[in-house]
């Protein structure tokens, strides 16, 4: 099974972008294996997961503002991971699972977008 992240797509306020880019990633994977979605919430995530019948697993914090409590969720995350795809919105949080995820070598694919 490949286990990828899928963060920060909400971000891009453009689902349809957002879709096209993780198919792209995930096009030739798909085809050999079978792929689980982990998640931290991300409505375009779950309907991507839904549209594509994709199983997803959701690793939400109950406490949100609690640092130590986002860690160990992006810790439990990315223990087991095989890949991430990180929709680039510069915030603390899909930031912290960037660096996370290159400080444990994860194969990450950083996607910049812009509405210009």
């Amino acid at each position: 099974m490949f286990k990828v992240v899928i963060v920060g797509g909400e971000s891009t306020n453009n689902y349809d972008f957002f879709e096209k880019k993780c198919i792209q990633c995930l096009k030739n994977k798909v085809k050999t294996d079978t792929v689980m979605i982990y998640s931290i919430g991300d409505s375009y995530v779950e309907r991507f997961s839904k549209r594509f019948g994709i199983d997803i697993r959701f690793f939400v914090s109950k406490y949100k503002r609690k640092t130590s409590a986002l860690n160990r969720r992006n810790e439990e995350m990315l223990s087991d991971a095989n890949a991430l795809i990180a929709f680039n919105d510069k915030l603390k949080s899909t930031t912290a699972i960037i660096e996370k995820a290159n400080e444990k070598k994860i194969p990450s694919r950083i996607i910049e977008y812009s509405s210009t």
